[in-house]
């Protein structure tokens, strides 16, 4: 049902229910027909409002006549919606820009290396969350070149977050029997916490990212 409620606040979230389904599915198919279930259910809503509103439950995301038509803003974004940068450039500041993932949130960094070091384990769950991100990553940056908005971040990725920071446990095993690994722990945490409370309170760092800013300090600015 959670599965359901996260597809239903981020359409792309939906990706790892089936995923985390066939989890289940491999100890009792009955388990995983219940996870199934239980996410679909949470969806019906969703579903009703996407009928209600245009006549069909097919997503908005796949009816480009919805929102791309004569008159429309989307046939002629400002801003950051009507940027029109090569991929290289785009997935720089999707993941260390100004919008960047590992800048805004560098402690994810550790959750990634805890994943993979799960995923060499044959853990199931980390290949469902390194599978199901990898995904979401791949069909974002192919569909669209758009950072949704003057976010603090890229809102299609904020749904890593939490399962990286669960999935970076082994790894903070690992860190937290070193010196230098605790340090880069408490850094890459403390950083975090204080560009996501300076960016909610005084908006300093967005659009901006303290990797970005250090380059453009330096003189080293992406174009």
């Amino acid at each position: 049902m959670l599965g359901g409620l996260a597809a239903s606040h981020e359409l792309t979230a939906g990706i790892f229910t089936p995923l985390i389904g066939m989890l289940f599915a491999r100890r009792s198919l009955a388990a995983g027909l219940l996870v199934v279930l239980g996410a679909a259910v949470a969806t019906l809503p969703m579903f009703a409002v996407y009928y209600g509103i245009s006549g069909s439950i097919v997503p908005f995301y796949i009816r480009p006549e919805l929102y791309d038509y004569p008159g429309s803003y989307w046939r002629n974004p400002t801003g950051l919606d009507g940027l029109d940068e090569p991929l290289w450039l785009y997935a720089f500041h999707a993941f260390l820009g100004h919008h960047g993932l590992f800048s805004l949130t560098p402690y994810v960094l550790i959750g990634v290396a805890g994943a993979l070091l799960q995923a060499r384990r044959r853990e199931p769950m980390a290949w469902a969350i390194l599978t199901g991100s990898s995904i979401v990553i791949a069909y974002i940056l192919y569909k669209t070149n758009n950072y949704g908005g003057r976010t603090m971040g890229m809102r299609w990725f904020a749904q890593f977050v939490p399962l990286f920071a669960v999935a970076a446990v082994p790894a903070l095993e690992w860190l937290r029997t070193r010196g230098w690994g605790r340090l880069l722990v408490y850094s890459a945490l403390g950083i975090s916490s204080v560009l996501i409370i300076e960016t909610l309170v005084h908006n300093t760092f967005s659009p901006g990212g303290w990797v970005y800013g250090a380059m453009k300090t330096a003189g080293w600015t992406i174009e």
